[in-house]
């Protein structure tokens, strides 16, 4: 006597045998999903490399070639050179402080001034450099703390409420590549006079292996300030001891110079030298 077959089995029966059930359907969909995420999780530092690399292009081509700032891993300077990221420390020293304190003092005094005198500054056009060396145009408020600023380091007291409007800027100071000798304690600047060199600021570096040719700004230090009207050189052996120690034979001292006039806070364009120390 032949079985009879249960609803179920003649259901079955009726799927053609190159069909695949539902359910294996849904297993390899799961299976398709579950590996393609993980895959793509694993992907994803590849794809960010590339991604960040198509950003770099784009803003080396939007920047002339010139990149400064994180980019990845690394932190391209202004001066072509990269370095590993690191979360830099809080640096807190008598020179930053001191930076802080004009940049806070001449922020807030701001205020102060009158209308016409904020108008005439935001009337008023002076240039910077940026980090990728190029020249840019500040006004306002940026203007009259960078002037303030400027004229607060050659010593200047007080604050230039009004824009120098129609002021001549001064000019560059020429400068000599100076001679650094340790053991005659002397470091000699040589420059050509100017008569109007009244307020020269000089900044340095510390001692740098001789491969470095161009420090980034930040390297540099105001040591002195010194009237380059008559003629040199200047020993500014002790201006530099007081702020870096003695130098190290063989290491590269870079010297910056710009004049200022104190009473605008209009600065000469920035002369810069560099040198060997010799024993």
């Amino acid at each position: 006597m032949a079985k009879t077959k249960s609803v179920k089995e003649t259901a079955q029966s009726a799927i053609p045998q190159s069909a695949t059930s539902i359910l294996t359907v849904r297993n390899t969909a799961k299976k398709v999903f579950y590996f393609g995420a993980i895959a793509f999780v694993l992907a994803i530092p590849f794809f960010g490399k590339v991604y960040g690399a198509k950003l770099s292009a784009l803003y080396l081509l939007g920047n002339n070639g010139k990149i400064s700032g994180r980019t990845g891993g690394d932190v391209y300077m202004s001066n072509g050179r990269k370095r590993g990221f690191v979360i830099p420390a809080v640096v807190r020293n008598a020179y930053t402080a001191g930076v802080r304190g004009i940049f806070s003092s001449f922020s807030s005094m701001w205020g102060t001034l009158s209308t016409f005198e904020q108008l005439g500054w935001l009337n008023f056009n002076t240039t910077k450099m940026d980090r990728f060396k190029n020249t840019v145009t500040i006004k306002g408020k940026a203007a009259f703390i960078q002037l303030n600023a400027n004229a607060r380091n050659v010593g200047a007291m007080g604050s230039i409420n009004n824009a120098p409007v129609g002021a001549v800027t001064p000019s560059a100071i020429i400068l000599q590549a100076p001679l650094i000798k340790i053991t005659g304690s002397v470091f000699d600047l040589n420059y050509t006079p100017d008569a109007n060199a009244l307020s020269v600021l000089i900044s340095a570096t510390v001692g740098f292996g001789t491969g470095v040719f161009r420090p980034s700004a930040s390297a540099y230090r105001n040591i002195s300030v010194q009237d380059l009207t008559s003629a040199g050189p200047i020993n500014i052996w002790t201006d530099y001891v007081a702020k870096f120690g003695t130098p190290v034979v063989g290491s590269r001292i870079f010297i910056s110079v710009k004049s200022t006039d104190m009473y605008t806070g209009l600065t000469s364009a920035t002369t810069q030298e560099f040198s060997t120390v010799l024993s």
